[in-house]
């Protein structure tokens, strides 16, 4: 709404001084900017895709997305039966593997990543891997959280509320893994 009435008061009136045109035009492109921040923070929380198709078409969207801003080259592997999980299971599983590809983002330096989820019998496996610089493990996770760093033990904390355990393999100059 607001962006329609900035585009009609910019275009509409012929009062308006160039300068005061532009400006206009400039306000209009930063409610368009803000919009789709907005729509994209909404589909970051709960992907739409998450509850119509599922797990896998969804991380293979997070996948082509983190790839297209981030430049890293990012695969999905899925091994075993495929099936659909519980809503629950599948949103928390979708965030811890959307929180590990932003630490690869954000800090790996890595070249290339990889996302296997693995079905066996009774259970789901998640694991991202990154070909980055690695890092040295705390002693446990929760002590990055003291020093401000929640991804880890945010991740963590997801993975215990399905039950699930988290784990980290990571050494300088190695890359990094997490399994849920």
């Amino acid at each position: 709404m607001l962006s329609r009435q900035l585009d009609a008061l910019a275009s509409g009136s012929k009062e308006i001084s160039e300068d005061n045109r532009l400006h206009l035009e400039e306000l209009w492109q930063q409610t368009n900017n803000i919009i789709q921040g907005v729509r994209r923070l909404s589909q970051d929380l709960r992907p739409a895709a998450l509850g119509r198709l599922g797990l896998l078409p969804t991380l293979e969207w997070l996948a082509s997305d983190v790839a297209e801003y981030s430049g890293i080259g990012i695969k999905v592997n899925i091994l075993g039966s495929e099936r659909r999980l519980t809503e629950e299971v599948e949103l928390v599983l979708f965030r811890i593997a959307q929180e590990a590809l932003r630490n690869v983002w954000r800090h790996a330096q890595a070249t290339k990543a990889d996302i296997t989820v693995q079905f066996d019998k009774d259970k789901a496996r998640i694991t991202i891997t990154d070909n980055g610089k690695g890092f040295s493990l705390p002693q446990a996770i929760g002590d990055q959280a003291k020093d401000g760093k929640l991804g880890l033990a945010g991740m963590q904390e997801r993975a215990r509320l399905i039950d699930g355990t988290l784990t980290v393999q990571s050494q300088p100059g190695e890359g990094t893994s997490i399994t849920v």
